[in-house]
């Protein structure tokens, strides 16, 4: 399932630095899989 979509090549380009940051506060790999701050691995 795509949790996310991964930063483009042109903001990789771009915006490196703000990238930069972004992946840091992933906790994770700039992929489809790596979950966000909202999808919770468990349901209440």
């Amino acid at each position: 399932m795509i949790r996310r979509l991964p930063f483009s090549q042109n903001e990789y380009n771009n915006n490196a630095a703000e990238v930069n940051k972004a992946l840091a506060l992933l906790n994770g790999p700039d992929n489809g899989g790596t979950r966000l701050w909202w999808d919770l691995a468990t349901k209440n």
